[in-house]
Order: structure tokens, then sequence, then C-alpha cells
């Protein structure tokens, strides 16, 4: 019979005084046909104990004689590989990482959820059902909850980015643009992209430079919206600017030129949690007390 997990070995015999009932009724067990299976679990059994006593008295002498060597020689500090302080240098190939830059500037995007990291799972399932991309979409989950979403189509990436804003239940996305060396542990999340809206502004002001000229003004300019640069809405100006979401938001620019001066009032879409019309925290336009 085994020893239970952890035992030292072998039952030991039964002692001498046990009665011969006993001993008659545990012979039952081995049928006389199964005698030489008895007899080889007792070969067995008398082995291994030859074996542990053996091994036991081995390690004795070794303790009784620390100079006498060890048949497997234990590791000791003097074995141990030393540090060096002198730092690997690997020349990177600039083509190919610049490759590497570009191809993710223009297809990725960098989120996080506020207060909440959701599974790789439940992530893509909320991308299906809110995005609704055309083409396929890759996700990186890295580290402290932020993601990168890589987009095989261009127009997607347009739409979701000038889109919004979007929430996980009652999380809301902090969604900005892809950027080399991204470091989630010093990312600043009390600064993030900003729709602005410029209603009724002036034909000679649709310049592309002069909108970064305005979106410089106000924060830092990102990018024009598409339909601004075709003209499709003329309506409106629309501008990306990121922006400091801790400090108050001006309500309008003074635009010079000459003696010529042009107040145009801004309105920020989607002003990540807070309210586009008062600026507030805690609810969205639509909930606005300005409103009643």
């Amino acid at each position: 019979m085994a020893s239970p997990v952890g035992g030292a070995g072998p039952f030991p015999p039964p002692p001498d005084n046990l009665s011969s009932d006993i001993f008659k009724s545990s012979a039952s067990l081995f049928p006389p046909g199964d005698f030489s299976r008895q007899e080889r679990g007792s070969v067995q059994t008398d082995i291994a104990v030859e074996h542990t006593v053996a091994r036991e008295k081995e390690e004795n002498e070794q303790g009784a004689n620390p100079e006498q060597p060890a048949s497997q020689p234990k590791a000791t500090s003097a074995t141990c590989i030393p540090k060096t302080t002198e730092r690997i240098k690997v020349e990177l190939p600039s083509h190919r990482i610049n490759d590497e830059i570009q191809y993710m500037t223009d297809h990725a995007l960098i989120g996080k959820f506020l207060g909440f990291w959701p599974t790789e799972k439940a992530l893509q399932e909320w991308i299906a059902s809110k995005w609704k991309p055309k083409g396929q979409v890759t996700l990186l989950l890295g580290p402290k909850g932020f993601f990168t979403a890589i987009f095989s189509c261009l127009e997607d990436k347009s739409r979701i980015f000038e889109g919004g804003p979007y929430f996980f239940n009652s999380s809301g996305l902090f969604l900005r643009d892809w950027k080399p060396k991204f470091n989630p542990d010093t990312e600043d999340l009390s600064h993030a992209p900003v729709w602005i809206r410029m209603y009724s502004l002036p034909a000679e002001y649709w310049k592309e430079e002069t909108l970064k000229d305005i979106g410089n003004s106000i924060g830092v300019f990102i990018k024009v919206a598409e339909e601004t640069k075709k003209r499709r809405y003329t309506s409106y100006a629309r501008i990306c600017v990121q922006m400091h979401l801790t400090k108050a938001l001006a309500d309008s620019v003074s635009l010079f030129h000459d003696d010529f001066e042009w107040i145009q009032p801004l309105d920020y879409e989607h002003i990540p949690f807070r309210c586009r019309k008062c600026h507030e925290h805690g609810h969205l336009f639509r909930d606005c007390p300005l409103n009643t």
C-alpha cells in the first residue's frame, strides 16, 4: 500500500500482540490465485524501505561532516551570475521605426474609459455595437485601462474620432490621436481633444493656417474637420483643439487684422463629461438646467 501524500514511507508492520483473527481476515484479502501479487508488493515495499534507510543514512553522514561534498551540490551565491552596470545598446533601423510610427499615426486612436476597465471581449462587443466600423478594428490592451484601436479603414477612424461623446454604461471615453512614445504612467487626463464649432465664421478666416492660429489661441491645435476643409457645411467651421479641462473655457475669441475686430463665439462639442452649454460637470447639454 502506498503512503499518504506527505508521509514518511510505508506503514509500519503490525505489533506482535494482535490476535491471529486479524491476520486471518487480512490474509483473506489475497485469494490463493493472487498470492504472487502479494509477494511482489512485499518485495517492492522492502526495496522502498531499504532506499529510504540508505538515503537517511547518507543525509545524516553529510550533516555530521560538512566538509564531505553532497551528491547533488547546492547552488550558492558564488555560482550566481553577477549583474553588470553596462547598458546594452541596440541601434534600430530608422526607416523601419518611422514607417511604423507613420502607419500608427494614420490608423490608430488611443482610448480609456474613465473609472472602468472593460475586458477585451466586452470592448470588442461595445465597438461593434456603438462604432459600427466598416473595416476591421484591431485592439491592443495596455496598462492602466488604456487601449489602442487600429483601423483598417481610415474613414472609420475619422468618423469615430470626430463623433461622440461615447460612454460604456456611465463611464465616459477619453479618446485621442495615437502618438509615438505614449506613456500611460505620465498621460494627463485633464487634457483632452475637444471639437469646437465656430458659427457664421467669415469666409476669409476659413484657410487652414488661419484656423490653426485660432485653435492655438484656445489650446493646442490638432486638426481641421474634413467637412470644413472641403467646405461642405459653410454655416460653421469645425476644429479640434487639445484643452485643459480643469480650467475655465472661453466663450468667444477676438480676431484682429488691420483695424478690424471680429468677435467669434465658440461652441464646444461634447466636452468630456462637461455640459457644452454651461461648462459644468455632472450633466450633458440635453439635461442642462439652462435649457428650461
